[in-house]
């Protein structure tokens, strides 16, 4: 079994309000905690800065938990600004994807290269580039499963709703050989229909195994009717769940940690792989 935890965050007009501080303690009570899950899910736009994520990171470093495992993201603040070399930022605002190892230490898996299906095409050749950057392996027990990451839209590789097919057969090869697929999100997806079939899709049974789709939203206050208690704001698709309810976790339990409550959705679930 493994124990899962899913973090998100209060947002306004594509901001997420908690502070800086606030998103570091709220991760490390969690790791400490004596029944810290095996993997947390965070949202899109977790840490603004990538130095603000190594500052969790080094105080991760002084936890007593040394088993839990933490694919967060960094928002990239940046407007078309000008690079180093003159060269304005080809995916202005599209987050990156790091997973946090037991240890404190920290990977850079991916940026996010696809946004909406309609933008496919202009990240296609970026998006296959980085492809085999964003595995990575989560030891469980006696088991060991093989992980990989979408960003948000990044779902629109895929496309279809009664027959769903990755849009480039790398993608494809690449998504059928992992067990976990995890994408943080900047808000929940809109045309449900079709993100439904995408997400059953990614959670398959392929060769015998069974597999997981995880997907965690943050709730837009501002300018959408957005509900931190909606259902689908976090959700976790397996193969191993029940048919008749869409292979849609509908056991996710609802947490809440005292002083934290207005900023932050915390969710706990199992999955099974047997």
């Amino acid at each position: 079994m493994l124990r899962v935890a899913t973090i998100s965050m209060k947002r306004c007009n594509g901001i997420n309000q908690a502070e800086h501080n606030a998103r570091k303690e709220f991760l490390c009570l969690i790791v400490e905690s004596p029944d810290a899950p095996d993997l947390i899910v965070c949202a899109s736009d977790y840490f603004s800065t990538e130095a603000k994520l190594i500052e969790f990171c080094e105080r991760r470093k002084e936890l007593d938990n040394r088993s839990t495992y933490i694919v967060t993201t960094v928002g990239n603040s940046k407007k078309g600004k000008k690079d180093k070399k003159g060269e304005s930022e080809k995916y202005p605002g599209l987050d990156y994807i790091y997973v946090i190892f037991p240890d404190g230490s920290f990977e850079k898996l991916a940026q996010q290269f696809i946004s909406t299906r309609d933008n496919y095409k202009f990240g296609e050749e970026d998006f296959i580039k980085n492809l085999e950057n964003r595995r990575f392996e989560l030891p469980n027990g006696d088991q060991k499963f093989s992980c990989s990451v979408l960003s948000c839209g990044e779902i629109n590789a895929f496309h279809g709703r009664e027959n769903v097919v990755a849009l480039h057969s790398a993608t494809g090869n690449l998504f059928d050989d992992v067990d976990i697929i995890l994408n943080p999100t900047h808000d929940r997806m809109s045309n449900d229909g079709a993100v439904d079939a995408k997400r059953r899709h990614l959670s398959q049974v392929i060769d015998g195994r069974h597999r997981c789709y995880i997907s965690v939203s943050n709730w837009e206050v501002c300018s959408k009717s957005q509900k931190k208690d909606a259902s689908t704001l976090h959700t976790i698709y397996s193969s191993n769940f029940d048919e008749a309810y869409g292979y849609r976790n509908e056991t996710v339990e609802r947490q809440f940690i005292d002083g934290f409550e207005d900023l932050f959705e915390y969710r706990r679930s199992t999955v099974s792989f047997e």
